[in-house]
């Protein structure tokens, strides 16, 4: 690891995303830097704009050995090349006769700043009469809240939960994982009409924070949607590192989706999830 990203997580400036690994993310892609360039750019980044000298870049990158000052002017026409520069967009500044700056705002994000902000979450299989559509809405959870992972929201994974059936079995889970948080849910019927009692949970004092109730219908597929409405919806409400997501209360909560049939409706894809040799599926839902 460069020792200049020793206390640093990632450099964030522009489009681009430079990590503690000295991986280079330009929307979404890589680009893995040569040692000087990126020996380069780590100086210029952590100049907080200031100008540096030729001289000291060539002391600081090569560490004092004899080399032409057209291999530092190479250094920095492979980064711009790298940064996609052009007229419009800069990066870095050339003073004439003296030296180089980074003029676009750069921000650091310390390994310590990056965790607190971190939340683990534990989703233990639901309670239901029919253990296949257990299976289906654990495996639907998972995927679903794996969205919220660049938010800082972490999931245990399902082969760490997939047999927590009993009591001790959750309990050695949790013990051992140690999770902030755990969701659980048992099914419940009541005059005919089955429902899933819905409950997340702290971990350290197994208080729980929220408590709702999901329609469960005939089709585990239209359940598996009433439960992304609710989860969507006060997830980021009660965790954490989800509250700086949350939707503006100026904008309007959207409805629960409307199970029509008629042609003119528009369609929602949904993905089902393989179980038992199940193939995978596309169930078009009215929304």
């Amino acid at each position: 690891m460069n020792k200049l990203l020793s206390d640093v997580e990632q450099y964030v400036f522009g489009e681009f995303i430079l990590r503690k690994d000295g991986a280079l993310y330009y929307k979404d892609k890589r680009t893995n830097l040569p040692p000087k360039e990126l020996a380069v750019l780590m100086l210029l980044l952590n100049s907080k704009g200031e100008l540096i000298s030729k001289d000291e870049i060539l002391e600081k990158v090569w560490h004092g050995s004899f080399v032409a000052e057209e291999s530092l002017t190479r250094c920095i026409y492979i980064l711009r090349r790298r940064l996609h520069e052009n007229k419009e967009n800069r990066y870095i500044d050339t003073v004439y006769g003296k030296g180089y700056r980074f003029i676009c705002p750069v921000k650091k994000v310390s390994p310590e700043t990056n965790n607190k902000s971190k939340t683990l979450l534990a989703i233990l299989p639901f309670k239901m009469d029919n253990p296949v559509d257990s299976s289906i809405m654990h495996d639907f959870l998972m995927q679903e809240l794996s969205k919220y992972t660049l938010s800082g929201l972490n999931i245990l994974p399902s082969i760490l939960t997939n047999n927590c059936k009993d009591y001790d079995d959750i309990v050695t889970l949790l013990d051992k994982t140690k999770p902030d948080y755990y969701l659980a849910g048992t099914m419940i019927t009541h005059s005919a009409k089955p429902f899933l009692r819905l409950e997340l949970v702290q971990t350290h004092d197994h208080a729980i924070v929220y408590r709702e109730s999901v329609d469960l219908e005939d089709n585990i597929n239209f359940s598996c949607l009433n439960l992304q409405y609710v989860l969507d919806t006060f997830l980021p409400h009660y965790i954490p590192c989800l509250k700086q997501k949350q939707r503006d209360p100026k904008k309007r909560i959207p409805v629960p989706l409307q199970y029509q049939t008629s042609s003119k409706v528009k369609t929602t894809s949904f993905y089902s999830p393989v179980v038992n040799n199940t193939s995978m599926t596309t169930l078009n839902i009215a929304s």
